[in-house]
């Protein structure tokens, strides 16, 4: 196979590859905190050729925009921050507030996990209950914990299921910028219609026409020389 069929079908990978990043970000398009991911496309280079691929990916750090909802326990983070959930499989991150109660009063995300505090996990009381922007949590005016809030290197992030977030890193720095809403969710960062998903889709299927022209002109070749 000649070295343009080659560079063909590598480009054509990395577009597919980043077509499906296209297709998750949309596919969660109404996921609350939920931010968008993109690949970047680099080239690796052998025997003097440079071949596409996707080089990475990294989510978008641009805010979702804020919807009111009213509920005590829906709350939408202002800034860069992140929510630190217990799992079984260690500490991970959300921006998804969408917090309630379990049976034992114990602070959740939206599948029960629990969400930890400056003190681990948080047990509330029953009754009315306030936060304020620091994550102060009060029911009925008592003091009755606060929400750990940490900022992290993006670049550290993977994205798991759920709306969580793994980091690679074991830095946690507290995110003084950022603050908390309540009674208001962050929406998901995606954009619709998606631009840069159009032009992945165009770039590949004028690849695909690209590599069928020379696939075929390929074949009258070695039709010719085997006619001679």
């Amino acid at each position: 196979m000649n070295t343009s069929l080659y560079v063909g079908y590598a480009g054509l990978s990395a577009d597919l590859r980043a077509l499906e990043h296209a297709a998750h970000n949309v596919a969660n398009v109404s996921t609350n905190g939920f931010r968008e991911e993109r690949a970047f496309v680099d080239a690796l280079e052998a025997a003097g050729t440079h071949y596409p691929r996707v080089g990475g990916t990294q989510a978008s750090t641009l805010p979702g925009p804020l919807v009111a909802t009213g509920a005590k326990l829906d709350l939408a983070i202002e800034g860069q921050g992140f929510l630190v959930v217990d799992t079984p499989a260690g500490r991970r991150y959300t921006r998804d507030g969408g917090l309630s109660m379990d049976k034992e009063g114990t602070l959740v995300t939206k599948d029960g996990l629990p969400v930890l505090g400056q003190g681990g996990r948080i047990t509330l009381s029953p009754g009315d209950i306030e936060i304020d922007p620091e994550g102060r949590i009060a029911v009925e005016g008592v003091q009755s914990g606060r929400l750990l809030l940490v900022d992290l290197d993006p670049a550290t992030l993977s994205r798991e299921s759920g709306g969580l977030y793994r980091s690679s890193s074991a830095t946690e720095a507290p995110a003084n910028d950022s603050r908390l809403k309540q009674g208001f969710v962050e929406k998901s960062n995606v954009g619709l219609p998606s631009r840069d998903a159009a032009a992945l889709q165009r770039h590949f299927q004028s690849l695909s026409r690209a590599m069928t022209t020379v696939t075929g002109l390929e074949r009258r070749l070695i039709s010719t020389v085997r006619g001679q």
